[in-house]
């Protein structure tokens, strides 16, 4: 069930990032109704999250980082190219919307431009070998 990503386990990151994002969206009580995840696709800067995301992906891409065919790969699943672009979409770009409005919440397109590019990347770069 443990991931090994250089000596660090992929289980206690994700536990960490759900910890965070469960800190940052009730530490203030005015603004904790309005993180909730049915309502972040409403959050005015949403799209511009996930298009940034998108971006981010895409150039994680051109650098190299491993994307979700070598995870289907260590699964024995030999995947088709349209299904690792769709598993990759929905990872990086549809998750990323969410995990960039949940973490960052951009009050501006500077900021949601950051949410959107820097978590691909980052994602990218730990998950790559």
């Amino acid at each position: 069930m443990f991931v090994r990503v250089g000596g660090f386990r992929m289980r206690w990151a994700f536990c960490c990032l759900l910890v965070v994002g469960f800190v940052a969206a009730t530490s203030n009580a005015a603004s904790a109704a309005d993180s909730h995840i049915r309502d972040m696709v409403n959050d005015p800067w949403f799209w511009d999250v996930t298009a940034a995301s998108g971006l981010g992906w895409f150039m994680g891409t051109l650098k190299g980082f491993s994307g979700s065919k070598e995870w289907l790969a260590r699964y024995d699943i030999k995947a088709p190219k349209w299904l690792v672009l769709i598993v990759d979409c929905i990872v990086y770009v549809g998750v990323g919307g969410f995990v960039g409005i949940a973490i960052y919440n951009p009050q501006t397109l500077h900021a949601a431009m950051a949410a959107g590019v820097s978590w691909p990347l980052g994602l990218g770069a730990l998950t790559t070998k």
